[in-house]
């Protein structure tokens, strides 16, 4: 079989020993094969030391030639040079092979027959990647290039006592099981049409994920693939910095945007038919770190020691169970306390309850006790790189009619962290904004766990939000006083809604809210609704009856938890200046107009249709009523 072994060449820095002469030495090395049927493609990629670099390939190309047996061989000199991942596209388009094989100037052969094997398991699959990677240890190999070379021409092993499987620098995650395998680029193949079918890979500006974007798509067309495991290479180890990690944002973003949470690359290592949907995860209202999702299958296992016969056990668990929202409360507030006495002293439960929660995250290496109940956080977790957004400016002018008073930006901020509090160690969490006048939205949008679903009739506000360049919104223009909402949207996880302050005002905007929502009838679920109760006054308890006869109530009140300006045009602001002249103060002196309470409600099984009948929609927006 005819194939074209391409090399990115990019990284043949000094400090890295220029391991491209050791990963050539390898090809030529290769035992088992027709070498009159293998071409050898260089992407020379560098930004700097050009000139040396060719120089240097040729050389090495040279040398081998000689010293081995002549394999056919060219250089593609990419200048000015551009991302690995349009460096590999711009070379797969020189190649004259029907199958592409790819691999890294920095990554070692070390199975004589792996060219071989993989021709042969190219031969029933489209694409394929994943043979064991070994890492060299530390700084070994810089310190030792030459003679390593040296030895490689040989029959010697130089790497026999020099590798491990875990990197001495760990790419981006203290999970360093991926890193056991090769990616496409790293060592993998391709067949050309499927690559070009694809688009190739991505034109990412950072390093690595292009590896994994390739993939994904490769897998989205064919899921026929093989894993190379039979075979293995050499990684040279080299620092990264974690500027290096950037494209992972592009990455997240493209994969949402094709309705998929992740594309799980590391099943695929360790089977070759997998469930489909355990490789292409959809997306779904919510996302938690997996680890903490595999320590809760673990805690919904274990019982805390006081049931004591079966009845028992089905009242804990249908009574004291966490839901998995409370579940990541309490593994941040334990992640969060300084030892397991303190820990207890704020997670509001009782400790026999907490037995199961500590051992399930225990048990799953989330964290380590040490002396005097110390406790250690194991789980590192972070969040998706932030977005650069600029925020827009508050609206000044707002509509009337609609009531609008726009909070501070404090009290915006306000709502993100809550979000971080209610939702803690999330990946990716779908919110909805009821009505957006305060642009929480684009706030929103900078932190790239969050994915917002907008609904919103104002057109000006509609305007302001598309006025962010970056905004990648879904925005849906509906007026809430036409329910059902009918538009085929995507289920959200939980809504904010500052709403009307009027009765049927707030009891649409909750309905409208929880319309959205998923209920399955067993797990409580909670929203944010932001209200006045002096603005309310009476109708607080309306509002509440009418919830609590639905099978929606008060978890939790925050009180004081937006602020508001007084909006120039209105007439409050007006009398505001008079009752301020009246006394002799200034203008200056009064900037607020009211604050506002944050109530947290839940709900199992909320009767919309029930809430609905309740609500007179033409008083939604009427304040005397």
């Amino acid at each position: 079989m005819k194939a074209s072994i391409l090399i990115l060449s990019s990284d043949t820095k000094e400090n890295k020993g220029y391991p491209i002469r050791h990963c050539l030495a390898s090809i030529w090395k290769q035992e088992n094969i027709d070498f009159s049927e293998i071409e050898i493609v260089i992407a020379e990629n560098s930004k700097s030391n050009k000139e040396d670099n060719l120089k240097r390939v040729r050389k090495t190309i040279d040398e081998l030639d000689k010293k081995f047996q002549p394999i056919h061989s060219k250089i593609i000199d990419i200048n000015p040079a551009q991302s690995r991942g349009e460096g590999r596209n711009i070379a797969a388009k020189n190649v004259n092979s029907e199958l592409i094989i790819f691999l890294d100037d920095d990554t070692i052969l070390y199975s004589k027959d792996a060219v071989a094997l993989l021709l042969e398991k190219a031969k029933t699959t489209d694409y394929g990647y994943g043979a064991n990677r070994l890492w060299t240890d530390g700084s070994w190999f810089q310190e030792n290039a030459d003679q390593i070379f040296e030895e490689l021409l040989t029959n010697k092993d130089p790497f026999v006592e020099h590798t491990t499987f875990a990197p001495s620098m760990i790419r981006g995650s203290e999970d360093t099981r991926l890193q056991h395998f090769s990616f496409i680029g790293n060592w993998g193949y391709c067949n050309k049409t499927l690559f070009e079918k694809v688009g190739g890979y991505p034109d990412f500006e950072g390093r690595d994920f292009e590896d994994d974007f390739l993939t994904f798509k490769l897998y989205k067309e064919s899921g026929n693939y093989g894993i190379l495991f039979q075979t293995s290479v050499i990684h040279v180890t080299h620092g990264i910095t974690e500027q290096n990690f950037t494209n992972i944002s592009n990455y997240y973003d493209h994969l949402n945007s094709e309705g998929y949470f992740w594309f799980n690359v590391g099943e695929t290592f360790h089977n070759e038919k997998p469930d489909r949907d355990a490789i292409l995860q959809p997306l779904h209202s919510i996302h938690v770190d997996y680890r903490v999702e595999e320590a809760y299958k673990k805690y919904l296992q274990t019982l805390p020691p006081y049931p004591t016969d079966e009845n028992e056990m089905e009242q804990w668990i249908e009574k004291d169970q966490l839901s998995l929202q409370e579940f990541t409360i309490q593994i941040q507030q334990l992640l969060k306390s300084e030892n397991i006495d303190e820990y207890v002293k704020y997670s509001r439960s009782h400790f026999d309850d907490l037995i199961p929660v500590l051992e399930s995250a225990l048990s799953q290496g989330i964290l380590q006790f040490h002396n005097n109940g110390k406790i250690e956080d194991k789980l590192n977790f972070k969040y998706f790189p932030d977005r650069d957004i600029v925020q827009p400016d508050f609206i000044k002018d707002p509509n009337e009619s609609y009531n609008q008073f726009p909070c501070t930006v404090e009290s915006r901020n306000r709502r993100i962290e809550l979000l971080h509090e209610r939702f803690p160690l999330t990946d990716h969490l779908r919110v909805g904004i009821i009505g957006d006048d305060d642009l929480v939205s684009i706030a929103l949008l900078k932190h790239r766990w969050l994915d917002s679903l907008v609904i919103e009739t104002d057109e000006f506000v509609i305007r302001r939000i598309h006025e962010v360049k970056e905004a990648k919104v879904e925005l849906l223009k509906h007026d809430l006083r036409e329910y059902p909402i009918k538009d085929s949207v995507r289920p959200i996880k939980t809504f904010i809604t500052d709403p009307p302050y009027t009765l049927y005002g707030a009891l649409l905007f909750i309905l409208q809210g929880m319309s959205l929502m998923e209920f399955n009838g067993k797990t409580e679920e909670e929203f944010y609704v932001i209200l006045n109760p002096s603005m309310m006054g009476r109708y607080m308890q309306d509002l509440q009856r009418y919830l609590s006869e639905a099978g929606v109530w008060v978890h939790e009140v925050i009180d004081n938890f937006s602020q508001y300006e007084l909006p120039i045009d209105f007439q409050e602001r007006v009398r505001a200046n008079n009752f301020l002249k009246k006394y002799g103060l200034k203008r200056d002196d009064l900037k607020f107009s009211s604050s506002s309470n944050l109530y947290i409600f839940r709900s199992v099984a909320p009767n919309l249709d029930k809430l609905r009948s309740s609500i007179i929609m033409d008083e939604v927006y009427n304040h005397f009523i």
